[in-house]
């Protein structure tokens, strides 16, 4: 007697009977999704007493877009699908029931931001006094796009080369630009030279030298020189602007 309950015993740890097991999820986690992507994810679940299983989505908010079905006929699958059109995270439960018995699984759902594309122009411009900002479009419709110039969210002046780092501002949309730079190039200033005729008097005659614009300063050889001559003679000149911003 004592062996037969030893067997019956060992027997209903193994097949149990009356539904003294509760279903199972086999599937806990899900998987990330992705703004505007199609989604789909199976969710399974499993009874050891082989009794037909129902599954509903029983709490929680599923993302705009997405729902959950119960693939029917006691299969203990069910289906996540849709096409996200918010992002965040999301928490919801889904309840199994067989034979009168049910289990809740919570799940968290990450709906990611989708990537678009930054296409930059305008990048080689030329000096003015006025600031100088590049062009962004983003591939998709976007709230904003943030642009740095050498770190600066101000669109610089001055001539020079600036790294540009253009930024998706969006609550559905990522991406930032590759590795581009703005050019502003110096702007071009006449010079005028006079008093290129002078008499000897034993004192350097330097020439003078007018710019076209406001510069910092106009440099000036004489044969090469940059020292005013004394001597009789003729001299060759050349006067170069040197600023930051004209040549």
């Amino acid at each position: 007697m004592r062996a037969f309950f030893i067997i019956l015993t060992a027997l209903l740890l193994v097949n149990p009977v009356f539904g003294f097991v509760p279903p199972s999820f086999t599937t806990t986690t899900v998987p990330n999704g992705e703004y505007k992507s199609a989604y789909y994810v199976d969710i399974n679940v499993e009874d050891l007493d082989l009794d037909p299983i129902s599954l509903a989505l029983t709490s929680g908010v599923l993302p705009a877009g997405m729902s959950f079905l119960d693939n029917g006929n006691g299969t203990g699958t069910g289906t996540l699908s849709g096409t996200p059109t918010e992002t965040g995270d999301f928490t919801f439960e889904i309840t199994a029931t067989a034979n009168g018995e049910s289990v809740l699984q919570s799940f968290d759902l990450t709906i990611d931001k989708a990537t678009a594309t930054i296409t930059i122009s305008n990048t080689t411009q030329v000096y003015d006094g006025s600031p100088k900002p590049i062009t962004a479009v983003a591939s998709e419709t976007v709230a904003g796009i943030d642009v740095t110039y050498d770190l600066s969210s101000t669109p610089p002046t001055d001539a020079g080369t600036y790294a540009i780092v253009a930024t998706i501002n969006d609550p559905n949309y990522q991406g930032v630009n590759g590795s581009e730079s703005l050019i502003i190039n110096k702007a071009t200033a006449t010079i005028t030279i006079s008093n290129t005729t002078q008499v000897y008097d034993g004192s350097p005659k330097p020439i003078t030298a007018v710019a076209s614009e406001t510069v910092a300063g106009i440099d000036v050889t004489y044969d090469l020189s940059s020292t005013p001559p004394t001597n009789a003679g003729t001299y060759d000149i050349i006067a170069t602007i040197n600023d930051p911003n004209y040549q």
